[in-house]
């Protein structure tokens, strides 16, 4: 996070400021700046320092992304579990071998170009798949975009009725998503997992909205969310303890 203005009182204010932006970066600096002065300008001049007001919103940005971070991370590895069970069961075993059932034409030539998947082939020949000892060792392989590729492909015959969000199912008649939902929803996570990876700002009402679907994507994942997140939380808490 970034350092409190007020911890190092023997520094004027241009140095403290010079030295906050070397730490947290100028992007997230001067998107923090440009909120603080909106916020004045908003408020006639209710932020009394907008130093410290800026400080404390470069921190909240940190930890937007911490927060989305975490997420993103029990989403990715769940999904795999999900895949390797569920496509199994569909498509039988060794299913990962044929990329034309569980992928589309657009998505099936991008597979075939990964190295760590694919045999060197004769240029003209086919390739040949990596000797793989299972599902979950083929999952490992592939990335976010990849996976989400394989849910969208499998939605209707697999994905659709269990993969719903708890929020849907609450009426007396419960919303079963469509594929052009889903679509949007991976198109959305992509691009602010994306953000998140590389230490880009996320937008306070991208964060909300991205992590009230993160979580009730979770839950339809059989996550008890506050509770893992909680569980998380404390042994952070747990470790910072004993460093």
């Amino acid at each position: 996070m970034g350092i409190d203005p007020e911890s190092e009182p023997g520094l004027s204010l241009r140095p403290r400021i010079e030295k906050f932006t070397r730490c947290n970066g100028h992007e997230y600096v001067l998107e923090a700046a440009k909120e603080t002065a909106k916020r004045m300008a908003g408020t006639h001049g209710e932020v009394a320092d907008p130093w410290p007001y800026t400080v404390e919103v470069v921190n909240e940005a940190l930890v937007r992304g911490r927060e989305l971070y975490t997420r993103f991370n029990l989403y990715e590895n769940s999904l795999r579990c999900k895949i390797e069970v569920l496509v199994t069961h569909e498509l039988g075993e060794k299913w990962w071998e044929t990329p034309e059932n569980y992928l589309s034409a657009d998505d099936v030539p991008k597979l075939r170009r990964n190295p760590r998947l694919w045999k060197s082939a004769v240029a003209g020949d086919e390739p040949e798949m990596q000797e793989l000892t299972g599902a979950l060792q083929f999952l490992r392989v592939l990335d976010f975009g990849e996976l989400q590729a394989i849910v969208r492909h499998l939605f209707n015959p697999v994905f659709r009725h269990v993969m719903v969000p708890v929020a849907l199912n609450t009426g007396s008649a419960p919303m079963v998503p469509d594929l052009s939902w889903m679509t949007a929803r991976h198109k959305q996570f992509a691009s602010t997992r994306n953000q998140v990876m590389h230490a880009r700002v996320v937008p306070k009402e991208t964060y909300g909205q991205v992590r009230r679907r993160l979580d009730s994507m979770l839950e339809a994942l059989e996550f008890d969310v506050p509770k893992t997140m909680a569980n998380i939380d404390s042994c952070a808490g747990k470790m910072a303890a004993a460093i």
